[in-house]
């Protein structure tokens, strides 16, 4: 049976077509069998790495991995430090550009990898051989010094305000940045880094993108209006500005000191949180716009978020409701600024069919106007000196930044600068000028609208005149002497004539210095040079009047004669009267040392000439002050500032010295911690020395000019000084001069304003007074006439400005001098800009560079080839279209 069995199977799976029922077990084995050869078979496909090789994302995970691990079982040094960099830089590969003559912040990141770390961060300015270079004038250099905490394991970011003194003409050393690490205990040197930098032109200046995408400004970078067309040499060409347009998250690279925002002239503001901000830089960002800063607003993502922030109360306008701007809403832009050319045609800003641009409706504020020629787009206010504008559409946009006169546009709207003309050099090159500021074209007055009074303002005719005169004349002869200061004085009137024919709100006064441009630190301003003269007739020990010395010797004998002996007779003790004179002789010796400010065989004075300019209505002032010391015994002194904002350095007492190539430096210290120090300042026995500081001063309140019920104008100081021999003077749209003469104002006081025409900005009553008139200056006393000259005279007054001038002897508080002196004279001229002139109307260039290029350099305006006109000699001759 079994064999029958196992016979009839084998047949059965012989037979063919035979159907046998298969197990389960075989059957799922052969399941198994299948899907391995189906797996083996895909393995095996070309091309395929299969599932025996790794991902190559997570073979590059891994050896990161191992990198990492290697990383860390290497042994870190004790510290690690970054490069220094300017603040106000980007990613660009030069991150140290520096401008002499102006205080900046440069940055640096440290980290101590071992153990917590106190330390003293250093910084300096030096050349190739690592000496520091020298103050300009002076025998001194500055090094600056600042605490440096570092905890373990934690990253630090140190910023520090450093100043870029001005080069000689006869020196050719590199400016280097130096950082030292020092420990605090033993000033051991941990770590040295030297950076090299490059100098900016006086000209050049920063123009900061603050945006959420900054790439989309790159634009900026290639516009005229940043790099015009002007070869200098065949190696460099001019650029107005330094672009920067730096990535961030977080923290914003600005500076948080005010002081050292004067190498910035203008801050596109785009779609930035504004909160982003810390207190400090937007405390610095107020002040650089109130002194002449420029804030371009890309309005529809920028202006909703300002109106929540510290620009609330300055913005031009409020943001409205989301718009879209079709081809007719830019017909007054293309009227204004699509220049005609030769063949009649302009080429417009045009809107695609069907897509308008996205913008934001502008609520214009009544302190605020548009800007003539835009058709309602562009609204501007003044802020202060400086000015705020913004644009209802993106300056971003595609059909904006590709419109052929965009640039145009930027620079005469946006910038607010002069119109431009194009033309072809002597070298067959395409250049460029101001079309009726030629002389001014590589200027930083026509570059950035920032100015410091005490910086900027240039010198009146008479102190220059005087000055040349006392440096040519040769003979003390009086007659020869007056004819010397009568020709200077006519040289002078003449230069000044020629610069009233170009009366320009940038100009007004103002000068500038070719290495350094405007608004940068200077002790040879007009300002400098006044307070220069005026301490030198001051300074030193007054030495009391013969009134005194009879008054206080008649006081003595009577004490120690009569009424000494009158006591003791009335208590029946005459003889004791022997033994009190002396005593009385004693005391009497101590108050009149106490009375007349003397140290017996020792001592010290302080004079102080400050200037104090404000804004009208502003609660913050800029404090310069120029401090003389003198000291009957040689002395190192030390100066110590409360406020942070407080910059100090050696003034030069001799604007002509020059340093000896072989005579060494001092070296003093400027000390930033709990307070600011400028230390290690020496002054010789019997002789003085100056010192320069400024910083911005919280007045507790502004002073402002505003309209009561009745329509007219009055004045309100809403600060803590009392102001004294004070005068309003201003003059109207059609250009004329009025006064109104205030006298003392105390804090808190309101004047009404009484206006009355006048020929000179001069009132009679700062004739009699004897601060501010020259004829009853004498020596020992404090005259502010220099610089009352310069801040009347000088500075222009223009039409619509509103000036108000006076002095105060008050000691502003937050300065420690040490060794103190026993007498201390201040004295601090007041200037308060009421209101700014009005700005001029907007002008257009006279052509456009694209077809000067498909002209082959022939003006469009003429049939005139422009080779053979000197580029400074003549004006290309321009006929009117």
């Amino acid at each position: 049976m079994n064999r029958s069995s196992h016979g009839s199977s084998t047949r059965s799976a012989s037979a063919p077509g035979a159907s046998v029922a298969c197990p389960p077990v075989a059957r799922r084995a052969g399941g198994f069998f299948y899907l391995f050869i189906f797996c083996w078979a895909l393995v095996a496909l070309p091309g395929c790495n299969g599932c025996t090789m790794f991902d190559p994302v997570d073979e590059e995970e891994a050896k990161k991995r191992l990198e990492d691990k290697a990383e860390q079982k290497k042994p870190k040094p004790e510290f690690e430090f970054t490069n220094l960099s300017v603040l106000t830089s980007d990613d660009a590969p030069i991150k140290t550009a520096i401008k002499p003559g102006h205080w900046v912040t440069i940055t640096q990141r440290l980290r101590a990898n071992k153990f917590d770390f106190a330390a003293r961060l250093e910084s300096a300015v030096t050349d190739r051989n690592g000496q520091p270079h020298p103050l300009e004038h002076t025998p001194f250099a500055m090094r600056m010094s600042g605490p440096a905490l570092l905890p373990k394991g934690q990253t630090k970011q140190f910023d520090t305000n450093i100043f870029i003194p001005r080069r000689s003409s006869i020196e050719n050393n590199p400016y280097l940045l130096e950082s030292r690490l020092l420990a605090r205990r033993g000033s051991r040197e941990v770590n040295r880094k030297i950076q090299p930098t490059v100098a900016m032109p006086g000209y050049q200046y920063y123009f900061i993108v603050l945006a959420r995408e900054p790439d989309r400004y790159g634009f900026i970078k290639s516009l005229h209006s940043v790099a015009p067309p002007t070869e200098l040499t065949l190696e460099q060409s001019i650029q107005y500005y330094r672009v920067v347009m730096p990535r961030f998250t977080r923290r914003v690279p600005v500076p948080s000191h005010p002081l050292t925002w004067t190498s910035v002239a203008y801050v596109v503001w785009d779609d930035l949180d504004p909160n982003l901000l810390s207190p400090d830089q937007q405390q610095a960002m107020l002040d650089w716009i109130h002194w002449g800063g420029q804030l371009i607003i890309s309005g529809p993502r920028s202006l909703g978020a300002l109106q929540r922030s510290f620009l609330t109360n300055y913005l031009p306008a409020d943001g409205g409701n989301s718009i879209g701007l079709e081809q007719s809403a830019f017909d007054a832009l293309n009227e204004k600024f699509s220049l005609q050319q030769k063949k009649g045609e302009r080429e417009l800003l045009t809107v695609p069919a069907g897509r308008p641009i996205v913008a934001i409706q502008l609520d214009k504020r009544p302190e605020a106007q548009f800007v003539d020629g835009t058709g309602g787009l562009v609204v501007e206010r003044r802020v202060g000196r400086g000015r705020i504008v913004a644009t209802s559409f993106s300056l971003d946009e595609r059909s904006v930044g590709n419109w052929g006169n965009f640039d145009g546009f930027f620079n005469c709207c946006l910038l607010r600068r002069p119109a431009r003309h194009f033309y072809t050099n002597n070298n067959g090159m395409i250049s460029v000028r101001w079309n009726k500021h030629r002389t001014y074209f590589q200027d930083a007055l026509f570059t950035t609208s920032l100015r410091y009074f005490s910086r900027d303002i240039g010198e009146t005719a008479g102190l220059s005149s005087l000055r040349h005169a006392q440096r040519e004349a040769n003979t003390d002869t009086l007659e020869e002497r007056r004819e010397l200061v009568l020709a200077a004085a006519r040289e002078n009137r003449n230069k000044e004539n020629r610069r009233k024919r170009e009366e320009h709100w940038r100009l007004a006064g103002y000068r500038s210095i070719a290495d350094s441009g405007v608004a940068g630190w200077s002790d040879f301003s007009g300002a400098a040079n006044a307070a220069r003269e005026s301490l030198r007739e001051a300074a030193g020990i007054s030495v009391p009047k013969a009134e005194f010395v009879i008054r206080v010797l008649a006081i003595y004998i009577v004490v120690l004669v009569p009424l000494n002996w009158l006591f003791f007779r009335l208590i029946g003790r005459v003889e004791w009267a022997w033994v009190a004179a002396p005593i009385i002789a004693i005391i009497g010796g101590l108050a009149v040392v106490r009375f007349a400010q003397l140290d017996i065989g020792f001592a010290r004075s302080r004079t102080e000439i400050g200037i104090l300019e404000t804004h009208g209505g502003y609660s913050r002032a800029h404090l310069t002050r120029y401090c003389a010391l003198y000291t009957s015994l040689s002395s190192n002194y030390s100066l110590a500032f409360d406020d942070t904002t407080a910059l100090a350095q050696p003034f030069s007492t001799d604007p002509n010295y020059t340093r000896l190539i072989h005579q060494g430096l001092t070296e003093v210290r400027f000390e930033r911690g709990r307070d600011v120090r400028l230390t290690n300042l020496p002054v010789s026995s019997n002789s003085t020395g100056m010192v320069h500081a400024e910083q911005m001063l919280n007045l507790g309140g502004g002073i402002a000019m505003q309209k009561d019920d009745s329509g007219g104008l009055r004045l309100i100081n809403q600060g803590e000084i009392t102001i004294r021999d004070a005068g309003v003077v201003r003059r109207t749209a059609a250009g004329v001069l009025e006064r109104a003469w205030v006298g003392e104002l105390e804090p808190g006081e309101t004047w009404k304003l009484e206006f009355e025409p006048a020929e000179s900005p001069h009132f009679e009553q700062w004739r009699r007074s004897p601060i501010l008139s020259r004829q009853q200056s004498t020596r020992g006393e404090i005259s502010l006439w220099r610089m009352l000259d310069l801040a009347v005279d000088q500075l222009r007054i223009l039409p619509e400005e509103v000036r108000l001038i006076g002095w105060t002897d008050q000691n502003f508080p937050g300065l420690t001098i040490s060794p103190a002196a026993s007498q201390n004279t201040v004295r601090t001229l007041i200037l308060v800009h009421l209101r700014q002139g009005a700005l001029p109307p907007i002008t257009p260039d006279v052509n456009n560079i694209k077809e000067m290029i498909a002209l082959g350099g022939r003006d469009p305006l003429t049939d005139s080839d422009f080779f053979e006109v000197p580029l400074l000699d003549t004006t290309p001759p321009a006929k009117q279209p």
